[in-house]
Formats: structure tokens, sequence, C-alpha cells
């Protein structure tokens, strides 16, 4: 009997750690969810920069090359990186659906993801946003910068005066970007999510 009491409660605890990471509905390391009464889930993800929109690949350009030399030259369409996110909020219970769902702030954070040695640090952003979000409504698609050219032009200073000197490229780091928010009734919720990104000189002409 005594066994039995464990094996349950030992299966009850890895459900409440699993749930606390984020393995329940809705994003893993979210919080407040469960007093909006809904969850958010990104349901499409694509990697933008000037010269286009690559999907789910991200490959951030750190240099910008010239395409043809001229004159007068003409150079490769680079600049900032954005993710274009596509939101989807659903209620937990159907029959009691949340209030509608603002987007009020965001954070971009980067870690290296590999032991390349000498990788220089990428600069953090915390950033106002605005985008409402409907449960159980349609998908809602908002756009976030996550980073500036000129971050990536004092990356490359930094690695050419011998500031950091990576082993390897390209450079690897986990983007994560956390969602603040909160609904209607004034309930905060935030929410997390995460890419694999590589930085390095993306020939795009």
């Amino acid at each position: 009997m005594q066994k039995k009491i464990l094996k349950i409660s030992l299966i009850l605890l890895v459900g409440f750690l699993l749930f606390s990471c984020g393995a329940g509905p809705g994003s893993p390391g979210s919080s407040g969810f469960e007093n909006v009464g809904a969850y958010i889930d990104v349901v499409e993800a694509v990697h933008m920069d000037p010269s286009g929109e690559y999907g789910d690949v991200w490959q951030f350009d750190l240099i910008q090359d010239i395409c043809d030399a001229g004159p007068p030259p003409e150079y490769e369409k680079w600049g900032d990186d954005f993710a274009i996110l596509k939101f989807k909020a659903s209620s937990y219970d159907p029959n009691f659906p949340g209030g509608t769902m603002y987007i009020k702030r965001y954070k971009v954070e980067f870690t290296p993801q590999n032991f390349n040695f000498g990788l220089p640090p990428v600069v953090e952003y915390d950033l106002t946003y605005s985008l409402a979000i409907e449960p159980d409504g349609d998908e809602v698609t908002g756009v976030f910068l996550v980073l500036r050219f000129g971050d990536k032009t004092e990356i490359v200073d930094a690695i050419d005066r011998g500031i950091f000197s990576p082993s390897e490229y390209p450079l690897t780091y986990d983007m994560k970007i956390t969602f603040y928010g909160e609904d209607m009734y004034g309930n905060n919720f935030s929410f997390i999510w995460h890419r694999t990104i590589d930085l390095f000189n993306v020939y795009r002409c």
C-alpha cells in the first residue's frame, strides 16, 4: 500500500514539474495563463531582414557585402532583423472563454549555444509593443525587432579589434523572446519563445 501511495505521489510530482516548466497548454515557461483562462501559442515563425523573408531559418547577416563594385558600388540589402510571429490564443474551457489578451512588452536575450570560445555578447532588448489577441478567435500576426544593424556592426568591430576571438563560424546563440501582457481584466501573463540563430556573413546579393 505504501509503495502504491509513493508511486502516485511521484506521478503527481512529475506532472506538477512538467506543468511548471510549460509542458501543459501554452508555451514553455509561461505564467499567469491560469488566471486569464486562456493561453497563447506561436503557430508560425518567419525570419525577415531587408533582403527578404526566410521562413523558419534564422541566419543573421553580420556584414553588408558589395554586390557590384560599380561605379557606383551596389550593396546588398541589409539591416535590422525581425521575427514575424503568428499567435493563436485558446481558452482552457470553451464554455468559459478568456477575455481579450494584450501583448504589451517583449524582451530579447541571446545565449551562446556551443563551445565556441570567444563569442561576443549580443545586446538585449526590452521593448514596448501593442497587440490584441482574442481567445478562440483568428490567428494574429506581430512583427518584432530582434537585432538592430548597429549592434551587428559593433559585434564585427569588436571581433576585428581582437576584443573577442570566436574559434569558429557561424556564431550560434539561443534567442529567447519573453512576451509580457495582460487580459482585459488586468490579469498579467507572460510566455517564452526560443529559436537557435546563426550570426555570420551571409551573401545575399
